[in-house]
């Protein structure tokens, strides 16, 4: 009985122990089975990604080689094609350019300015949209902005595989190419020397070694407004001419090459001096002349014209002059009798028995560039004679026009029964001066009109009438008088004319000869 209870506990324990080996066995190889298989997952997953990455790349390889092909496009027609002087991106309007690229073919828009787009449908089934937008608000520059949307599809395409890839360039460049290239704004203005008429600058070159580089200078009268004063300077240093006299001016520089202009230097500021020298012209009856100063860019001229019977005009003006030119001047005499002024004064008319009427003052003048009417720069008009009395000398003859800014004054009227004789009309400044009209009664006779310059003599009475007043001198003459049995019509003035700038006419102030006076 012991016996066999000890076979059934060793045969028990036997069964138990071998179960239990078998369990570990299982459970060991179930855990080395799950290893192997997360080892085997995880690199299955990986390949994938791997898979996925690499399809993903190549997608987007297509998409990017789209987008390129779309900036090659814009590059080909905006500044290579051999048949365009310009871009096919522009403002045509009539026939403008197709753009042809990779078998597509786009026509640009007439009359437009922009944004223009182009889409590409290339072989591989891939496609570019291409918009091009350019920006001319800055000045003579062109900011180009194109913007080459790339796909691995069709462009319509709505698969969810679809990928973009963008190239966006912006330039600033002149229509036609080339990339914008701007100078470095010029440094160190400074005012080195101040005239009455001009002021020298410097600044340091920024130019370099650009041989199509130069430098425009812009000037200001109050600091905000500025205007271009001057361009092409090819130096760094210059001399700002012909400017007025004790003023403030504002400077600032730029420099400009073939495809720009910089920014602004600093900006700078002066006052000019005062003139300092001067020279009087008198009556001499002939021409005298003026050599200019060196460094006297720019003169201040005043001009009187002489008296007739009427006053003669002033005018005024500062005019730019260079240094080592010749002005010719011409002061304007007074009437001697009946003989009208030296420069212009016409003759008064003359009658059989000793009554004439008087000559016309003289004009004033300057000329440049020579002695004909046409060089003359500043006039001052001469005064209107006379018109004689009539014989018993109870009526007398018409007054003298004063010499005029822009129009001389007409003569006056003699004092006849009517019809009255007519004063000579004043010059203008575009036509002479009218001639008197006849009075009525014993043969009255008219005037003569006045010429570019000079004015129109007197109307010479019939036996026992009354001569006309002679036009005064101008840059237009004055009518000379009409005449009349009982009294005759006087001369008109002439009419002034300036230029230059800070000009001023002022008509019937100057009695007696003409001057003029230059001031430096």
């Amino acid at each position: 009985m012991i016996k066999n209870t000890k076979f059934f506990r060793f045969v028990f324990l036997d069964f138990i122990l071998s179960r239990k080996a078998n369990g570990f066995t299982i459970l060991l190889s179930v855990l080395v089975a799950s290893i192997v298989l997360s080892v085997g997952m995880g690199i299955f997953g990986v390949m994938t990604r791997e898979l996925k990455l690499s399809g993903m790349g190549r997608e987007s390889q297509i998409a990017f080689s789209a987008a390129d092909a779309g900036i090659e496009c814009f590059f080909y027609w905006e500044i290579k094609h051999p048949d365009l002087a310009d871009t096919a991106f522009g403002y045509y309007d009539s026939d403008s350019p197709a753009v042809k690229c990779a078998g597509n073919n786009t026509a640009m828009p007439v009359k437009s300015n922009g944004p223009y787009d182009l889409t590409l449908n290339l072989g591989n089934n891939s496609c570019a949209k291409i918009n091009i937008i350019k920006d001319t608000l800055l000045s003579n520059k062109i900011i180009t902005t194109v913007t080459s949307k790339g796909y691995n599809t069709a462009c319509d395409s709505t698969s969810p595989f679809k990928v973009e890839r963008a190239i966006q360039l912006v330039s600033t460049k002149q229509q036609g190419g080339g990339s914008y290239i701007p100078p470095d704004a010029p440094e160190n203005l400074n005012i080195a020397r101040v005239w009455a008429s001009k002021m020298r600058l410097t600044w340091t070159n920024s130019c370099g070694g650009d041989s199509s580089c130069s430098y425009s200078l812009y000037r200001s009268t109050d600091g905000n407004t500025f205007s271009l004063a001057k361009s092409g300077i090819t130096s760094s240093q210059n001399e700002d001419t012909g400017l007025l006299p004790t003023t403030l001016y504002y400077y600032y520089v730029t420099a400009v090459n073939s495809y720009g202009e910089s920014s602004e230097s600093n900006t700078e500021n002066d006052t000019t001096s005062a003139y300092t020298a001067s020279k009087t012209f008198d009556y001499t009856g002939g021409q005298q002349t003026w050599l200019v100063l060196t460094d006297v860019t720019s003169i201040s001229i005043k001009a009187s014209g002489a008296q007739g019977n009427g006053l003669g005009g002033e005018s005024s003006a500062i005019v730019a002059v260079t240094p080592g030119e010749t002005l010719y001047v011409y002061a304007g005499g007074q009437p001697s009798g009946r003989m009208g002024g030296w420069n212009g004064g016409g003759n008064g008319g003359s009658t059989s028995w000793g009554a004439y009427g008087t000559g016309g003052g003289g004009a004033s003048d300057v000329r440049r560039g020579g002695t004909a009417l046409a060089n003359r720069i500043i006039v001052a008009g001469g005064g209107g004679g006379r018109g004689s009395n009539d014989a018993g000398g109870s009526r007398a003859g018409g007054s003298g026009g004063s010499a005029g800014n822009t129009a001389g004054a007409s003569g006056g009227s003699g004092q006849n029964d009517a019809p009255v004789s007519g004063g000579g009309g004043g010059g203008t400044q575009t036509s002479a001066g009218s001639a008197g009209t006849a009075g009525g009664g014993n043969g009255g006779a008219p005037g003569n009109a006045g010429t570019a310059g000079n004015g129109g003599a007197g109307a010479i009475g019939p036996s026992g009438a009354s001569g006309g007043g002679g036009g005064g001198g101008g840059y237009f003459g004055g009518g000379g008088g009409g005449s009349n049995y009982q009294s005759a019509g006087g001369g008109g003035g002439g009419s002034g004319y300036v230029t230059g700038y800070d000009t001023s006419m002022a008509s019937g102030v100057i009695s007696g000869n003409g001057q003029v006076i230059i001031e430096w």
